[in-house]
């Protein structure tokens, strides 16, 4: 077992496995390789909670605002994801190894991002700037494209994690378990 002061670093190099797996699996033809992948680190994540149930919830929570966030994104033009990086390319919306990168950046909230919770504007700042960041990485990487212009697209994307990152934080410490007793 991880001692308890690791936890939030594990837990992050595990979302960072999760997230390549995703995005060079999407770019290689393999676009199934990062779902399998994350829902292996959200079983981890699960089982190691105290409140199971709960813990799924806050996964499924961060999963439908990542749905509702990329399906915004791509009915606007700002991202656009070609059929071969798709498991399912009738379905409409994202693919499905995109939501299943928001499930793992799901498991670093109450630990590698516990630390913005109490602080609005960093997790706004953070968010914008390293959401846009990894957004920019998965085009470099293959596995989808943005639309023109560039920058526009970069600053609707920054836009969208300085508001989606600290709701996600909010929601994510309402839905953590109280450690206190009664």
């Amino acid at each position: 077992m991880t001692p308890s002061h690791q936890r939030p670093l594990f837990t992050f190099a595990l979302s960072q496995v999760g997230w390549f797996a995703c995005i060079l699996g999407a770019a290689n033809g393999l676009p199934w390789l990062g779902p399998l992948i994350v829902a292996l680190l959200a079983l981890h994540f699960i089982q190691s909670a105290t409140d199971r149930p709960r813990a799924a919830l806050r996964l499924l929570a961060v999963a439908v605002i990542g749905l509702v966030t990329d399906s915004l994104l791509m009915v606007s033009g700002v991202l656009i994801f070609p059929e071969a990086v798709q498991i399912m390319p009738a379905l409409p919306g994202p693919p499905v190894w995109m939501v299943a990168l928001w499930v793992g950046f799901g498991t670093t909230l109450g630990g590698a991002l516990r630390a913005l919770r109490m602080r609005w504007l960093g997790s706004v700042l953070v968010g914008a700037v390293f959401g846009a960041l990894g957004y920019r990485a998965g085009v470099a990487l293959g596995a989808a494209e943005l639309g023109a212009p560039i920058p526009w697209s970069l600053g609707c994307v920054a836009l969208a994690w300085g508001v989606v990152l600290p709701l996600m934080l909010q929601l994510d410490a309402r839905l953590e378990p109280s450690t206190s007793t009664p």
